[in-house]
């Protein structure tokens, strides 16, 4: 499309209520007929273990070293992203650990978490491909000819690798937050819905199909907060942390392991 739409301010003020409602829902789910249980007792806190340091330390290091991009270590900022969002990842492992004295996926689930790494790397490839070399929505300027001084085979491993991080940090999340009384079952005595598995499926090859015509995100493409993606467009990580379940669970009854998270889902179909 030559000359993809503008802003439209229809379809910004129709998705900012939608925006609306999810978060007042989060917020206040009593609204929307849920009865909030009271919490359990908070088990005793374990110390911090020894990943949660290591993964603190290249945490702090590497997001330092990709904001200042201080020459001093040549060009290891070109490998910066990975080691920076594992290190995130030992460091939420290890809240996890403390805040539920003593469980989380590294101890008790290290296979469930390298399962969902190697998932992480096909299920974001699907969106990697597709919006940057179908629709050619995503750019990455540092990538682009004599920026990196890396060849095209390195680059491409290099992101590759870093696809394995976008599961485990939402199911290292996921685990952390529910060591907290006051949040589990916050959103599970309520309205239910069930929808057929049919009209899921269908509707979501025609969502899949119709992106192909519509594949710009620009009427909403006002009021940017510290990134190119406009303010609206995070409302899209809500659908994404469903797709990243379903994604994972369905992986889980393909190829047989167990895609439970939590203590008490061990042996649960």
């Amino acid at each position: 499309m030559d000359n993809p739409p503008g802003f439209n301010l229809v379809i910004f003020v129709a998705l900012a209520l939608v925006e609306a409602a999810f978060f007042l829902f989060i917020l206040f789910p009593q609204w929307f007929g849920f009865t909030i249980p009271a919490p359990q007792p908070k088990p005793a806190s374990a110390s911090f273990p020894v990943w949660f340091w290591i993964g603190s330390v290249l945490t702090l290091f590497f997001w330092w070293l990709m904001w200042a991009r201080i020459t001093l270590f040549g060009d290891l900022v070109y490998y910066a992203f990975t080691p920076l969002w594992w290190g995130f990842i030992l460091a939420l492992d290890g809240l996890a650990y403390r805040h539920s004295g003593g469980y989380s996926l590294l101890v008790a689930r290290p296979k469930t978490l390298l399962i969902s790494a190697l998932v992480s790397v096909a299920g974001w490839f699907y969106f990697e491909y597709f919006d940057y070399f179908a629709l050619g929505n995503w750019y990455y300027p540092n990538t682009a000819d004599g920026v990196m001084p890396l060849t095209h085979a390195p680059v491409v491993l290099l992101f590759l690798i870093a696809y394995s991080t976008a599961w485990p940090a939402i199911f290292e999340w996921y685990t952390l937050l529910n060591t907290f009384p006051c949040l589990v079952g916050r959103y599970s005595n309520g309205p239910k819905i069930a929808l057929p598995g049919g009209l899921l499926l269908w509707g979501g090859l025609l969502l899949i199909f119709a992106v192909v015509f519509f594949p710009y995100p620009l009427y909403v493409n006002v009021i940017h907060i510290f990134a190119e993606m406009p303010l609206l467009g995070y409302i899209g990580y809500l659908p994404f942390g469903i797709l990243v379940w379903v994604v994972f669970i369905w992986a889980g009854a393909l190829f047989g392991f167990d895609a439970g998270l939590l203590k008490g889902d061990q042996n649960k179909d």
